[in-house]
């Protein structure tokens, strides 16, 4: 969690490094999509999201991601979208 980049000139970021294999998916989200509800005001959550990529790691990014986004869809059945909902999925080769 931090600032969004580009905001401010002068923030510094919280680097890190991390070994990946392939096979490995990164997926990068705002919080629309974790933070999207339905329409009795419940959160479409973390867990699900990690429940759904685990689920579906056999798809390439693509798959994977409009898989994601189409979860989000269903889930808040046609509520108005209050926050972006941006998404990157990498899978490592």
């Amino acid at each position: 969690m931090g600032f969004p980049l580009g905001i401010y000139d002068d923030v510094t970021y919280e680097e890190w490094v991390m070994n990946l294999d392939p096979g490995d998916i990164l997926v990068f989200h705002s919080d629309g999509l974790s933070e999207a509800t339905d329409p009795d005001g419940n959160f479409f959550g973390i867990t699900r999201i990690a429940s759904l990529i685990e689920q579906n790691a056999a798809h390439n990014s693509d798959q994977l991601a409009d898989c994601l986004l189409a979860e989000v869809q269903e889930f808040t059945r046609g509520t108005a979208i209050t926050d972006d909902r941006t998404l990157v999925v990498m899978k490592v080769r």
